[in-house]
Order: C-alpha cells, then structure tokens, then sequence
C-alpha cells in the first residue's frame, strides 16, 4: 500500500493547449504486507515495512492525440519517517533519501503508462528547509 494522497494542486496549461506543468503537495502513507516480503526479487528492498511521508510533484505533461500524458515525473521527498515508535517518527528523521527514481520506471524501461523521464531531485530532505522550484511566479 503505497498511497499518495495529492493536495494544494496547481496546473498550467500552456496557450497553445498542449502541454502543462503541475505541482502537488504529497502525504504518502506506505506499508508493505508481510505477504509481499518474499517476492523474489525483492522489489520492495528499498523501502522501509511502513512509513509515512510529505512529498512534492512538481512533473511537465504533453497532449498527444486528445490524450494527456505525463513527459517528465519530478519527486521532491521532504520527509519520511517510521511508523515505528522505537524510530522516533518525524522528530528523529534520519537526513537521507529514498532511491525513488529506482522505483518508477519510465515508457522506454517498459512501463507503457509512465513518464518520458524521471528527474531525481533529491539533493536535499528534512530538517534543511528550501523551496522546491516552482513552475510559475511565487505568488508572494
């Protein structure tokens, strides 16, 4: 269970109607189940057995043939904790990130609904506080 619960969206579309930028905050809450522990592979590896999370999407879509698609997906992990009492949860976050980019496979990696590109953007998480980039003018 991995659900990523989309919030404060704004998108634009272009004049001409064919592509788009979107941003989205994220308040993820994961968990693998015990069943899935032993798939082989193991494609959850990367992840922690449960955990909650605050993202930022901030992904480019183009329009081809009446259809809206995503071009490039971006993915700014901020914070993700533990569900875990003994972890400390988000107080006690450990600075690292999530290898997400390992996660979402592109169109030509095979998956015929995801993006052109995955941008990885994680060169900074929680506690450092710093603005992901927006796609329009900062409103203040």
């Amino acid at each position: 269970m991995i659900n990523h619960h989309q919030l404060q969206d704004v998108v634009t579309v272009s004049p001409s109607g064919t592509h788009a930028n979107g941003r989205f905050h994220m308040l993820m809450f994961g968990g693998i189940h015990t069943e899935a522990l032993n798939d082989n592979p193991p494609r959850y590896a990367p992840l922690p057995r449960q955990w909650i999370e605050q993202g930022m999407y901030e992904n480019e879509y183009r329009k081809e043939n009446g259809v809206w698609k995503c071009s490039v997906f971006r993915y700014k992990e901020i914070w993700t904790a533990s569900f875990e009492l003994s972890s400390g949860g988000w107080a006690e976050v450990k600075r690292g990130v999530m290898p997400y980019e390992k996660l979402m496979k592109t169109r030509e990696e095979g998956n015929e609904m995801g993006p052109d590109e995955v941008a990885p953007e994680n060169a900074w998480i929680w506690p450092d506080r710093r603005v992901f980039p927006y796609h329009y003018p900062h409103p203040v």
